[in-house]
C-alpha cells in the first residue's frame, strides 16, 4: 500500500482494524506517511491483548494525532432498513475503553507518561483526532 500512499499524497487514509495482526507494519505506515492514520475499529473485539500492546507502542512510535482508538464499523451488510447494531457498537466501545485504559495506565505505572499526559492522549485518540480527521463540527 505504500505506493498507493505515495501516489495519492493528497488523500487521507484511515487504516481500519489496527491492521490486525500486522501491528508493526501499521506503526511504520502511520509514522512514515503524513496522510495515514491508525484506526482500532473492530480489532478491540477480536484481539484485546494485541490492541493493548499496539496502543502502548503507538504512544512512543507515532504522533498522537495519528491514532483513532475507537471507531465502530458495525452496520451496512445484512441490516434491516433503518436498523443498526447500536448495542454491539456500545459493547465494542466498552472493550476499547478497557484496552486503552490498560495500555495507558501501564505507561503511567512505568513512569513513561504522567497521568495528565495519558488523559490528554486518551482525549485525542477518542475525540480530537477523529473530529479533525473527518471534519466533524461537534
Amino acid at each position: 500500500m505504500a505506493d498507493l500512499f505515495l501516489l495519492h499524497r493528497d488523500v487521507r487514509f484511515d487504516l481500519f482494524h489496527a491492521n490486525w495482526p500486522y501491528g508493526g507494519e501499521l506503526l511504520f505506515l502511520a509514522k512514515a506517511f503524513p496522510n495515514v492514520v491508525m484506526n482500532f475499529c473492530w480489532a478491540h473485539a477480536i484481539d484485546p491483548i494485541y490492541c493493548q500492546a499496539l496502543m502502548r507502542e503507538a504512544v512512543s512510535a507515532v504522533p498522537h494525532a495519528k491514532v483513532h482508538a475507537f471507531g465502530s464499523d458495525y452496520g451496512g451488510f445484512g441490516l434491516p432498513p433503518g436498523g443498526g447494531y447500536v448495542d454491539r457498537a456500545w459493547a465494542h466501545l466498552q472493550i476499547a475503553l478497557d484496552n486503552m485504559a490498560i495500555a495507558l495506565s501501564d505507561l503511567v505505572e512505568m513512569n513513561y507518561l504522567s497521568f495528565a499526559q495519558a488523559e490528554s492522549i486518551a482525549r485525542a485518540w477518542l475525540y480530537e483526532n477523529p473530529k479533525e480527521f473527518y471534519h466533524l463540527d461537534v
